[in-house]
């Protein structure tokens, strides 16, 4: 997720917002001749198709070190690891999975502890590009402005396209307490289970969607995993963030007022890899209700929506696949998508389109749609909330319609806990 907190929880002491959640900015292409200890892990809906998702390090035979994020609630089958390759999708060994160990303390509000242990069905078989890494001990000594190193297949830019090709950067570690109170003015938290890195109020280098789990070496020592942030390559915003809500205004960065966040609820059932049940309710600290921001009207449970509705999106996401999101609000008009079309469309690559799935897309061609940035905005019907912005393969591609949670399938769980 970005400048990027490394986190070792358990195996070192010095450690530290889809639809495609695939980050290596600023730096140039390298081979797995040079990082023979990175692994590309793969994923799939229906563990059948699988595509790069996250990066990972040989830490045995058997177990490979990663995000806790990355394989969250998912099933062993729903990974590979691809070990002995410089690209993601092809070459080398791929491995299949017997078991994923998450750290017991991560939480995936504050994103502390987050580290995992994949272990691999059979015995991963070592050579000149397939090596065990050597961790930083609790003893480890990483001093602030130390040159290190990241390695993975993430996006080059924010919500720009994954590298097919391993990318490496060379960074520097930042002042903890000065990362701290960067991230202090935004409500994150830097815990000493963490670990910054980037360039400092320059910006233009650090890891991105897609590198996830991968490492960060200190003198070929892995001292990190790829843990979250704010954007990418930020120079402000060393890899991490939390939310505020502005309401009133038609700018995304100005104007209106902003609200503190008191708590957020996540849907039990959701999962950030189906991406089923993709719902959460943020509550304010304090009433937002006023004349320039109202409460909106959502579909009930027997909300009749029919294939092939004008329907509105609106938000500040980005108008092209990496591009910079809009300043200004945006709206398009779109058309609901018949669930069976859009579902055998994501099954190619065995992606599930579910009953508490809405797509969303224009039947003359992908040339309107929501991108990044939009997610979790809202799908109109005759003034009525009837989807929130979810993940999608691409923006505007006219085979992948744009896919929503529908919030009629949802709606009970909405009022029980608004």
């Amino acid at each position: 997720m970005r400048v990027f907190i490394a986190l070792l929880g358990c195996i070192a002491a010095v450690t530290a917002v889809p639809a495609f959640p695939q980050r290596i900015v600023g730096g140039s292409l390298t081979t797995v001749d040079q990082y023979p200890t990175i692994v590309s892990l793969l994923f799939s809906w229906s563990a059948t198709s699988f595509f790069q998702n996250c990066g990972g390090t040989i830490i045995t035979n058997r177990a490979i070190l990663t995000a806790a994020h990355c394989p969250f609630r998912d099933s062993p089958l729903s990974w590979r690891v691809r070990a002995g390759s410089s690209y993601a999708n092809s070459g080398g060994t791929v491995y299949a999975l017997d078991s994923i160990i998450i750290n017991p303390n991560y939480n995936t509000w504050s994103m502390d502890f987050d580290v995992a242990i994949m272990r691999t069905s059979q015995v991963i078989s070592f050579n000149n590009v397939v090596k065990a890494a050597s961790v930083a001990g609790p003893n480890y000594n990483l001093a602030d402005n130390q040159v290190v190193w990241a390695a993975g297949w993430g996006t080059t830019s924010s919500g720009g396209p994954a590298s097919e090709q391993l990318r490496h950067v060379q960074i520097w570690t930042v002042n903890q307490i000065a990362c701290r109170d960067r991230y202090a003015a935004g409500g994150a938290t830097i815990t000493d289970n963490m670990l910054c890195s980037g360039v400092l109020d320059v910006g233009g280098r650090d890891q991105c969607q897609g590198d996830s789990g991968g490492p960060l070496y200190h003198n070929g020592i892995v001292v990190g995993v790829c843990s979250w942030g704010f954007g990418c390559a930020q120079p402000h915003g060393d890899a991490v963030y939390k939310w505020r809500a502005r309401a009133g205004s038609s700018l995304a960065n100005s104007g209106g007022t902003v609200y503190a966040i008191n708590s957020c609820t996540i849907h039990p059932s959701f999962s950030f890899r189906t991406m089923n049940n993709d719902i959460a309710i943020l509550r304010t600290a304090v009433a937002i209700i006023n004349s320039s921001a109202k409460p909106v009207s959502i579909a009930g449970v027997n909300y009749n929506l029919p294939d092939n509705q004008v329907v509105w999106a609106a938000g500040w996401g980005t108008t092209l696949v990496g591009v910079a999101p809009g300043e200004q609000l945006r709206h398009i008009q779109g058309w609901t998508i018949n669930q069976k079309t859009c579902a055998s469309s994501y099954a190619t690559f065995g992606a599930n389109v579910t009953a508490n799935m809405l797509c969303f897309g224009w039947p003359l061609g992908g040339v309107r749609d929501q991108c990044q940035g939009d997610s979790g905005g809202p799908i109109y019907h005759n003034g009525n909330l009837v989807g929130i912005s979810s993940w999608g393969y691409g923006c505007a591609n006219a085979a992948y319609p744009g896919v929503n949670t529908r919030i009629s399938k949802l709606a009970t769980w909405i009022q029980t806990n608004a």
